[in-house]
């Protein structure tokens, strides 16, 4: 099959498009997800917020009507009332109801409704009358027997109750309520405050009603009141009256338990087929839960506008981009084929070359070089040949850098050998020290001669410096004391030689010489970023940190600083100012010297005439 040959002109283009479409489609997408997930995550916020003011409005109603019992409770001539024994004659006992009735009205006709911003209807059912079901010149007072046989009155606590949703009949209109319920003591008894009534509030519940439409989030979302047995009492979506989808849905109460048991305040389903953000805010005093359903076809219309929008700007950068790559892959492909136009003139030995380009940017800078090689291809063309003269003068050269390399090399092979004869004469005689003594000062020797290398590995230089440790050892016997910890995984890291002996030669000579008792050098290693920090850390006489740091300047020239300032300046010529040595001085006595180089494991970059890379 023959291959599609492209010119660099629509190569241009298409690479352009690419480069355009790619980042633009993964962006897209990653921004419609993260957006879905921002609006569904405000929405949801929303929801939650919402649910938590509905709670709170519902507990501040509570509390009104809290407030509007014990003051119904405390009145003195409802006390008076309900603390005497029932009256002997039928005179008597319509005069109680009529004082009662006009308590109760008092309380009505003084619009403490106000207080709580919506109709209240209270009612009282007295123990002990039962003359009173044979007096029927009131709606609001009755005895107690009239709602002893309800369900709700047999679980009635001593304290503020909501019983559920009622009806009452006001002005021949029948209104759906939520009832809420009192036991009242009698004050004035000669027993211990015996429970002597039932103040019961009935609360107009279109206040509920248009509480919670007042909470939807979107038109089409439901926000429902579920009593402790997920019943259904009000509702957001339909009227009190009328029935509700919900109030029957075990779904719903199956996904509302789930969510209690696992603690949850918002969870996505499915019900009747519709995907819904189901969330619940569940009210502890009341065991109440408030239930909304808002349909996800409704959050994401924000995100459905978001994208048409993001699609027509696509479309338009798309467009744009492919009428900026046509100007521009002209531009570049047009002085491209010039030069190749030029250069297969020259293929037929052909370098007198004559170019054209106005404009003064890369291809024109490209240009004029390409022109100052030309002509300097065919100076040297006309000139080539090398002298004979320089061909021997550079053999020679040659030649003497490798005697040089070679006398270099029979100094150190001299000295290991008479080392290693020493030793074995040490051990011929059974002079242990001796021969200890002579194979560390062989290391010591041969790890800091390093082959004439000035860049070795970190292992290396801890050979060398545990080495120099060993012979002083030997030396001190028990006043010195050393560690090493270096990690295994840095150990091929590459160093500059000879930077780690002289900062513990100092350690041992100003500081461990110079105090009583038993002295320690610790040498370690951490990573720090891209740096590798060695510490030399002995326990000795200290020093003067701002001196010592004033000592490692270049123009400092004592022969008392020379080997630390070395240390410093070889790293820094070789690494950058940013590494070298610093000082510290240890909390317990003592002095820290902190040599700080990069992480390498090549030296490539690096300008090292003898160095391995």
């Amino acid at each position: 099959m023959r291959r599609i040959q492209l010119s660099i002109k629509n190569k241009l283009i298409i690479y352009f498009l690419i480069s355009i479409l790619l980042p633009t489609t993964i962006i897209s997408i990653i921004f419609y997800t993260r957006s879905s997930e921002i609006i569904t995550d405000k929405i949801n916020l929303s929801i939650v917020k919402n649910l938590s003011s509905v709670e709170s409005i519902l507990l501040q109603k509570l509390d009104s009507i809290n407030d509007f019992s014990v003051l119904m409770a405390l009145n003195p001539e409802l006390q008076h009332i309900i603390s005497s024994p029932q009256p002997d004659n039928a005179d008597g006992i319509i005069d109680e109801i009529v004082k009662l009735d006009r308590i109760l009205d008092s309380y009505y006709l003084s619009d403490f409704s106000a207080l709580t911003k919506t109709a209240l209807y209270p009612k009282l059912f007295v123990v002990n009358r039962p003359q009173y079901k044979n007096v029927n010149i009131t709606d609001k007072v009755f005895d107690i027997s009239a709602v002893e046989n309800q369900k709700w009155y047999s679980q009635l606590p001593n304290q503020l109750t909501i019983v559920g949703t009622d009806h009452i009949t006001m002005f021949g209109k029948k209104i759906q309520t939520m009832k809420i319920a009192k036991k009242l003591v009698a004050l004035r008894a000669a027993d211990m405050a015996p429970y002597a009534a039932l103040l019961t509030t009935d609360i107009d519940a279109n206040f509920f009603v248009d509480l919670l439409k007042n909470y939807k989030i979107t038109p089409g979302s439901s926000i429902s009141l579920l009593n402790a047995d997920g019943d259904v009492l009000l509702s957001s979506d339909l009227s009190p009256d009328g029935p509700h989808s919900v109030k029957d849905s075990e779904v719903i109460r199956k996904l509302v338990k789930d969510m209690h048991d696992q603690a949850e305040q918002s969870h996505m389903d499915h019900i009747d087929g519709k995907p819904m953000l189901i969330s619940t805010n569940y009210i502890v005093p009341l065991k109440w839960t408030i239930l909304s359903l808002t349909p996800l076809n409704e959050v994401n219309i924000e995100q459905k506008k978001l994208n048409q929008i993001m699609v027509f700007v696509i479309v338009i950068c798309m467009l744009f981009a492919l009428l900026t790559a046509l100007v521009l892959s002209g531009n570049i492909s047009k002085p491209i084929l010039a030069l190749v136009k030029s250069m297969s003139t020259i293929e037929h030995g052909n370098f007198d070359i004559k170019l054209r380009y106005r404009k003064k940017d890369e291809f024109g800078i490209l240009f004029e070089q390409y022109k100052q090689m030309m002509e300097k291809i065919k100076d040297l063309v006309e000139r080539l040949y090398v002298s004979e003269v320089s061909k021997k003068e550079a053999e020679l050269q040659a030649k003497d850098a490798e005697l040089k390399a070679l006398q270099a090399q029979i100094n150190p092979h001299f000295l290991y050998n008479a080392l290693d004869s020493i030793n074995l004469y040490a051990m011929r005689y059974n002079v242990p020290n001796i021969s200890d003594m002579v194979s560390s000062l062989s290391n010591f020797f041969r790890y800091g001669l390093s082959k004439g290398k000035s860049i070795i590995t970190l292992n290396d230089e801890k050979k060398h410096v545990e080495s120099y440790l060993e012979i002083q050892k030997m030396r001190f016997g028990g006043k010195l004391n050393y560690t090493l910890d270096f990690p295994n995984d840095i150990l091929q890291c590459l160093t500059v030689k000879l930077i780690l002996q002289p900062l513990v030669e100092n350690s041992i000579i100003h500081g461990i010489q110079k105090v009583e008792g038993e002295g320690w050098i610790r040498l370690s290693v951490v990573k720090q970023g891209e740096k590798l920090q060695i510490s030399i850390s002995d326990n000795g006489a200290g020093a003067n940190v701002e001196e010592m740091h004033e000592m490692l300047d270049f123009e400092s020239h004592t022969s008392k600083s020379f080997g630390t300032r070395n240390v410093n300046e070889r790293i820094k010529r070789l690494f950058g100012m940013k590494y070298g040595v610093r000082f510290y001085i240890n909390e317990g006595g003592g002095l820290t010297s902190v040599v700080e180089i990069p992480i390498l494991w090549t030296m490539e970059g690096y300008h090292v005439e003898d160095g391995i890379s």
